[in-house]
């Protein structure tokens, strides 16, 4: 999270903080969704995601930007950190196809 954190410049102006649009990245992963025109349009409509985003309105560049820039050599590493964790607490049930 650091990494993602340090390529935000002191003098960016963003509403929303890294941690938020991570969450959502996250969300929206385990429910297989991956446009960020969906994923925008989902923020605009779903309750879910106005929570995770604490009632601020989601752009489609904001999302854009933040995975394609600014997350995009961590997201993959931290979505797995993630799941692991989430299976370690038993919330999520690793299921091998063997």
């Amino acid at each position: 999270m650091s990494k993602i954190i340090s390529k935000y410049n002191g003098g960016e102006r963003s509403n929303y903080y890294p941690k938020m649009l991570l969450k959502i990245l996250f969300y929206v992963y385990l429910n297989n969704t991956y446009s960020c025109r969906k994923i925008a349009k989902a923020v605009e409509q779903d309750i879910y995601f106005m929570w995770l985003l604490c009632g601020l309105q989601h752009y489609f560049r904001t999302g854009n930007d933040f995975r394609g820039q600014k997350a995009k050599d961590n997201v993959e590493k931290l979505f797995n950190y993630m799941a692991v964790m989430m299976v370690d607490v038993e919330l999520l049930v690793w299921r091998s196809n063997l």
